[in-house]
């Protein structure tokens, strides 16, 4: 009742969870999983345990997170479809102003 879902998954790490995640998705193998070149291995583990390749995305140096205009950039060379795996740095949000306008200039989320 506390997180209003009929079902929760329990993992022992953030790692399996996030590998969890990528495997339900059920993404072809060798689809793009984008994450920012400033992440845990873990991002890059959760990838290739899925098959999934890692795509590096240069970070923003003031936020330290993928950065919008990068990850565009590297979306536009892609042949099909991928994930973005955008993690929090050092608690700095993604959730920022340049991500929301990127969001809806780019029609994602």
């Amino acid at each position: 009742r506390y997180l209003r879902s009929w079902h929760v998954l329990c993992c022992s790490s953030g790692e399996a969870g996030l590998t969890m995640v990528l495997g339900a998705l059920d993404l072809p193998h060798g689809a793009p999983c984008y994450m920012p070149t400033f992440t845990f291995n873990s991002t890059i583990n959760a990838a290739l345990w899925n098959r999934l390749r890692p795509v590096f995305v240069d970070i923003d140096l003031q936020t330290l997170t993928m950065s919008p205009s990068s990850l565009a950039d590297a979306m536009s060379k892609a042949r099909v479809r991928g994930v973005i795996v955008a993690t929090h740095t050092l608690a700095i949000l993604v959730t920022s102003v340049p991500w929301k306008t990127w969001q809806r200039q780019a029609g994602n989320f």
